[in-house]
């Protein structure tokens, strides 16, 4: 509601989901119905393609991740309400207040992505990186932990057991990421 107020005259709000949602919960039918009652806002199907999406935008606006950088590729500015860690560029404006808002899309949609910036920020990502199939350890710990996805918060009985478990049978995956952060911790200090 704040983003649909904040918007300047002539600007369209569309809303897509993040599609994890499927595994935390999709908004109510009412939620839904909400947001697309608003003025000036769209609600698409959260599996919408979203590169289409960033092509066709001026502006991104995020609660944080990756998107804000997938927009900064696209050569579009995002505006993020929480930090992203490593995911900052100058076309990325951070909230420090909602009552900012307007403010910040105004600013922001005069915002240019620097080519330089990307390539500084590529250049620090590859020089700060190392392959790892993080994806697949993740899948690893929804299913052992959290039903697949669908519990974010629980009690298991036998915790240290299964915790310990888990650690044994991927202790080669937890070895290599540690020598690969001393690696580039050590490279750093240098």
């Amino acid at each position: 509601k704040n983003v649909a107020k904040s918007l300047p005259v002539g600007y369209k709000l569309v809303v897509k989901d993040h599609s994890v949602m499927n595994t935390r919960g999709w908004r109510s039918i009412s939620e839904c119905k909400e947001i697309m009652n608003l003025p000036n806002v769209i609600l698409v199907n959260p599996y919408s393609d979203g590169e289409k999406l960033l092509k066709k935008c001026s502006l991104v606006i995020s609660i944080k991740g990756s998107t804000s950088i997938d927009a900064a590729f696209h050569m579009k500015p995002s505006i993020l309400f929480r930090k992203t860690g490593l995911y900052k560029l100058p076309s990325m404006y951070k909230l420090k207040t909602i009552e900012e808002l307007p403010h910040a899309i105004r600013k922001s949609l005069e915002t240019k992505v620097e080519l330089n910036d990307l390539i500084k920020y590529a250049t620090l990502m590859e020089k700060n990186s190392f392959n790892f199939q993080i994806s697949k350890l993740d899948l690893v710990v929804q299913e052992r932990f959290n039903f697949g996805g669908y519990l974010a918060d629980g009690i298991f009985p036998d915790a240290t057991n299964k915790m310990q478990e888990f650690l044994s049978d991927y202790k080669s995956e937890f070895d290599f990421l540690a020598e690969e952060y001393l690696k580039k911790i050590k490279s750093d200090s240098l």
